[in-house]
């Protein structure tokens, strides 16, 4: 079975009242994200907030992005303080999904932190190695989301080499990188896709700026891969909702119904 969710940081609403906004658009989960510079959300009372939504709304957390790693990249050398800096926001990610019950922390790599060649590729599997390591028989996954192939995929999930890791495979970013997000899904072994994936489309290479299906992300070719592949799980909008929220999220949970059924 899919379920539809919505990305916390593209809607029209903020912290805490996220939640009952996603309820309210017709989302039944959400993914939050964190920030290094985010202390509060590590903190109980905060932590207590978001579970107490979640269980008013009906809307699950299913998963936390750690956006702070598109400035703050994986492959950092480890004992440089940017390395550091990594590697504590990883493990302070990790507490927190743990704290709240959240299965899935994902890592993603974009912009300043786009791995572009070997070394970086070696170094981002050792980080994520160790979070797995640093995860290990406890109940929460981490995933990967970058702009690699299927080939560079392979390598990254045979560097790290844990059961621990999965692959966050977003519909439209692997177009602005020159390959299919159905590739991915198709070509690389389904455990690895977990249960949750980012819908998203877009014209003009712009991420999320077009209701999904009418962009550029050949969306409907996706979602078919998923259906292929017998994915269940999560489909997590990634649309941008900061504006004509209402009408936007109505038009992408139409398409989603239409697309997955």
């Amino acid at each position: 079975m899919i379920k539809f969710g919505v990305c916390q940081w593209i809607m029209d609403r903020r912290g805490v009242g996220a939640l009952p906004r996603a309820a309210e658009l017709g989302f039944a989960g959400i993914q939050l994200g964190i920030a290094e510079d985010d202390l509060e959300i590590r903190q109980p009372a905060l932590q207590g907030a978001y579970l107490q939504a979640a269980e008013e709304t009906g809307v699950e957390i299913v998963g936390f992005g750690i956006n702070t790693m598109n400035i703050l990249p994986l492959y950092s050398p480890p004992d440089s303080e940017k390395g550091r800096r990594c590697r504590d926001l990883l493990r302070s990610a990790l507490d927190t999904a743990l704290a709240m019950g959240v299965g899935l922390v994902y890592c993603p790599s974009f912009f300043e932190a786009e791995i572009r060649n070997d070394d970086q590729l070696e170094r981002a599997a050792a980080m994520l190695r160790q979070g797995c390591e640093y995860i290990e028989n406890q109940p929460v996954l981490l995933a990967s989301e970058n702009t690699l192939d299927v080939a560079s995929t392979r390598r990254l999930v045979d560097l790290v080499d844990h059961p621990s890791l999965r692959v966050l495979v977003d519909s439209y970013n692997p177009v602005l990188y020159g390959h299919l997000a159905a590739d991915l899904v198709r070509e690389l072994p389904t455990p690895l896709l977990g249960n949750q994936a980012h819908a998203k489309d877009g014209q003009d290479q712009v991420m999320g700026n077009a209701p999904l299906g009418s962009g550029e992300g050949h969306f409907r070719e996706f979602v078919q891969a998923l259906k292929e592949v017998a994915f269940e799980g999560w489909l997590i909008s990634e649309t941008d909702y900061r504006n004509n929220a209402d009408t936007l999220a109505a038009a992408d949970l139409a398409t989603l119904r239409a697309l997955t059924t």
